[in-house]
């Protein structure tokens, strides 16, 4: 690694890196064991209150409930929308960019705070990273774009000037729910009794989900969640009360 421009590092040898794709897949078999019902490719496209439930309508029928849960991520604004509450977020576009298959080259993650870019190494070999995309704002579609390859090759050649002749094979994109501090809202919407939000959690969500599932599911079933839900509220934005958060990365 060329260190080149840095001025100063850290390193923590206790940190780790999770990969999403196997978490998930594992979660959603326990769930399906659990007797849970997973529809997949099923959009939202609309949600009203009839007498004391929820009805969510969807392409393959509507579903009913007592209590129901916004964790749509981008789309979260839209979906509180449907029930006639506003939400502050708004999705981002980000972008990552796999290569080929390599030996190991890189043990750690490594985090540039400054551009936001970061790269690990996965358990085939193959580096994935992303980094602050130039001139994205919250119209973009949910694509990828020539111009973010270019500025990621540049960044890994400039830090990793051995990795110049990889090939990069494959790149997505998809959506940070940012919220105006970025920091995620978990409440009660104001005025719809039984309907939660999760949302907002601005590149955060996978590193602190198993909080964030615990601190939920208490608040559903209306216990006491084990931390503090004040700088979580929903209407800490609309007090002045948002706390804002620096590291964004990616």
């Amino acid at each position: 690694m060329s260190c080149a421009t840095a001025l100063g590092g850290a390193y923590r040898k206790g940190d780790g890196v999770l990969f999403p794709f196997p978490l998930l897949y594992g979660y959603a078999e326990a769930l399906r064991r659990a007797g849970v019902e997973i529809r997949t490719r099923c959009e939202v496209t609309s949600v009203r209150q009839v007498g004391g439930l929820f009805e969510v309508i969807t392409p393959s029928g509507p579903v009913r409930a007592k209590k129901v849960l916004n964790a749509a991520g981008g789309w979260s604004s839209s979906v509180a929308g449907m029930l006639g509450v506003e939400i502050p977020t708004r999705p981002v576009r980000h972008q990552i960019m796999v290569s080929e298959p390599l030996l190991p080259v890189l043990d750690p993650m490594v985090v540039t705070i400054k551009d936001g870019f970061y790269m690990s190494q996965g358990p085939r070999g193959e580096l994935v990273g992303g980094i602050k995309e130039s001139g994205a704002h919250g119209n973009d579609p949910a694509r990828s774009s020539i111009g973010f390859c270019q500025q990621m090759s540049r960044r890994i050649v400039s830090l990793f000037p051995r990795l110049s002749a990889a090939r990069m094979m494959r790149q997505w994109a998809g959506f940070y729910d940012m919220s105006p501090d970025a920091n995620p809202i978990l409440d009660e919407l104001p005025g719809r009794e039984g309907a939660f939000v999760a949302c907002g959690f601005s590149g955060h969500g996978f590193m602190i989900s198993p909080a964030v599932g615990d601190f939920m599911a208490s608040l559903i079933v209306g216990e006491r969640p084990r931390f503090g839900r004040e700088a979580y509220r929903l209407s800490r934005f609309a007090e002045g009360k948002g706390v804002h958060e620096t590291l964004v990365i990616g």
